[in-house]
């Protein structure tokens, strides 16, 4: 097939599954109750103003009429962050405390809340326990031992997927790797902690990397891990289970969101204060000890635009997800490793197996996960 050929059928194979995501998260929304439309529709008039510039939308049955096949890419791609940013401001991240599951509000789809609720504490903290946040410090030729807390940057995160290994995503390795992707950068100290707050540790050491994608878009990397902890008592968690999405429609992404850069974002004289931020940065005011959470959201879509599996979702996510596991939320298992995108901020030195911008829909409106049967997992 000719590069023009190619080019063309890839744009329609995106236009295609933007046009069935946003008509699926549309029609998600026409099964609300009368009242929660009704609670929608300030925020609906409030996004159609700020990305049409007028009331363009001005509420849930006015978005019922449209026939998102119809519109003009410009148009499509407005209705798509109009809708996804309303999704996103009413959804609720749950809190992942030290020995439980804190739900900090009331979720906008009536059956993701029934899912919460009927869902066990100790099941879905047991699951959360496998995820860890991804840190490194600059080294400064002391031992490890004198590396202080406030001297770590988040990387990003990452889950147990066999002995000694932990997933997450490929361009995590841009904060922790050598100029070659080939190992831990010689500069830095990584480790991985798996603790729920941040006054106790539960830390191993990334030893090296085991493999990672090897086409762009497929934003994946498999990190080694020492089986001991830092403490030289504990062992690394047991492997999450990983499942097939084919029956998935809600789902968690369990990670570490970057709340200080979200509260830096909104703070007087900040920048980038978008919905997702905000959102978090006054989470963190009412939860100002939580560093772990699961992001819930609805699973939007599922397609293969570079011959690789994708999933998308509206769940909120923030920096510092990267990496994360998608979960089913139903069966707790992982069907997905998340690398993109409500607060992304693209950089022009990721490594070659990330992408620059989502691949689905092209901006940052919406979530997007590799599917895992697309992460390559390596015999140890």
């Amino acid at each position: 097939m000719p590069p023009k050929q190619i080019v063309a059928q890839g744009a329609a194979t995106a236009a295609s599954a933007e046009n069935a995501s946003i008509s699926s998260r549309i029609k998600s929304l026409n099964e609300l109750s009368p009242e929660l439309k009704a609670k929608l529709a300030v925020d609906l008039q409030n996004e159609s103003t700020e990305h049409f510039g007028f009331e363009a939308i001005k509420s849930v049955d006015d978005l019922s009429q449209i026939d998102i096949s119809k519109l003009p890419p410009t148009q499509r791609k407005l209705i798509d962050s109009t809708t996804m940013h309303v999704v996103d401001s009413n959804l609720v991240p749950i809190a992942v405390l030290k020995h439980s599951i804190k739900p900090t509000g009331k979720q906008i789809y009536p059956d993701l809340q029934a899912l919460v609720d009927a869902t066990s504490d100790d099941d879905t903290l047991a699951v959360s326990s496998k995820v860890g946040r991804i840190r490194y410090w600059v080294r400064n030729g002391l031992p490890a031992s004198s590396m202080q807390e406030n001297e770590a940057y988040l990387a990003g995160t990452g889950f147990v997927v066999g002995p000694g290994m932990v997933a997450t995503a490929c361009h995590v390795l841009n904060y922790i790797a050598d100029n070659n992707l080939i190992g831990i950068s010689p500069t830095i100290w990584a480790k991985i902690d798996f603790s729920a707050d941040g006054q106790t540790h539960k830390a191993f050491e990334i030893t090296g990397i085991l493999g990672k994608g090897t086409l762009q878009g497929q934003d994946y990397a498999i990190l080694a891990v020492s089986s001991l902890g830092e403490d030289g008592a504990g062992s690394l968690p047991d492997p999450m289970i990983m499942g097939l999405d084919t029956n998935t429609k809600y789902v968690g992404v369990i990670g570490y969101p970057d709340v200080s850069g979200a509260k830096k974002a909104c703070s007087p004289g900040g920048t980038g204060c978008d919905e997702t931020n905000k959102w978090f940065a006054d989470f963190s005011k009412t939860n100002p000890d939580v560093i772990k959470v699961i992001s819930p959201g609805r699973k939007t879509g599922d397609f293969s635009p570079h011959g690789f599996p994708i999933l998308t979702y509206d769940s909120p996510t923030l920096g510092g997800q990267s990496g994360s596991p998608v979960i089913d939320l139903l069966t707790h298992q992982v069907i997905g490793l998340h690398y993109c995108c409500t607060g992304y901020a693209p950089k022009n030195d990721v490594p070659s197996c990330a992408a620059l911008t989502p691949i689905s829909l092209g901006d940052k409106s919406q979530n997007e996960a590799l599917s895992i049967k697309n992460v390559v997992i390596p015999a140890r």
